[in-house]
């Protein structure tokens, strides 16, 4: 039986995704994290914080591959132009891929960091 170890990042210095680094047209995208994670499976604990004008504005995460909608992490703003933050949990393919979808429309500010993984 093999242990499983959560790596946290530390204090990070940046966000590692901004707003201007994504596609936001309701389509699925990849995301590299292998830079960040490795390239291979890890589950993968990221932080976000969301600021939109429209309320119920989402940006949706997913292992890259998977199609079904049960294993996709959602998350929404609540009130419109306030910052909300929120973190999800997202496994990486063996290259270390995650796929997000973000709603097209006026985006104040989508950031995701990288917070820390299971190895």
């Amino acid at each position: 039986m093999s242990n499983i170890t959560y790596v946290d990042r530390g204090d990070a210095e940046a966000y590692d995704f901004v707003k201007n680094d994504l596609t936001r047209d309701g389509a699925w995208h990849d995301m590299d994290l292998s830079a960040v994670v490795g390239a291979r499976k890890r589950l993968t604990i990221l932080r976000l914080a969301l600021q939109n004008v429209t309320v119920q504005s989402s940006v949706e995460f997913r292992t890259k591959g998977y199609t079904g909608a049960f294993n996709q992490s959602k998350t929404y703003t609540y009130v419109s132009n306030v910052p909300c933050e929120q973190s999800v949990t997202i496994l990486t393919d063996t290259s270390g891929i995650i796929q997000y979808r973000a709603t097209n429309n006026v985006w104040g500010q989508i950031n995701i960091l990288v917070k820390g993984w299971f190895e």
